[in-house]
Parts: C-alpha cells; structure tokens; sequence
C-alpha cells in the first residue's frame, strides 16, 4: 500500500463533508482504503458508493424481515 500525496488527502477532506461521518464514515474510509491500493479517486469513489449501496439493501432486508416476523407473530 502508497501513502496518499497532500493533494489526494486535501481532496478527500473536501469530499468528507459530504458524507455522514466525515473521514470517519465507512464510505470514506473505504475510499482511503481503496486510493492506498492505486486506485483513482473516481475509482475508488465509484466502488465505495457501489458498497454504499449493497449495505444499504443489506440493512434494509434485515429490517423487512424483523417486521415480517413481527407481523406474522401478531397475526396481521
């Protein structure tokens, strides 16, 4: 892994704050992550959004199974 150049980093930063979390979110930190491996900043950003995405459709089907579960239990 490269160390990422103080243009990269300022870049970054700027992105951030666009994000919940700042530099710590976990679309952040994946885009450092993958920046670190040589990808571009539009590379890198495209994969964190695609990752962004599936977790999303992750949580969201763990929540629609509670509630199915929830509703099955209450006889709706």
């Amino acid at each position: 892994m490269r160390e990422l150049t103080e243009k990269q980093m300022n870049k970054l930063k700027e992105h951030s704050k666009q994000h919940k979390g700042g530099m710590r979110g976990v679309h952040m930190r994946n885009m450092v992550k993958f920046m670190k491996e040589g990808m571009s900043f539009t590379v890198a950003h495209n994969k964190a959004k695609k990752l962004d995405k599936e977790r999303e459709n992750k949580s969201n089907n763990k929540n629609n199974v509670k509630k199915n579960k929830t509703m099955k239990k209450n006889n709706y």
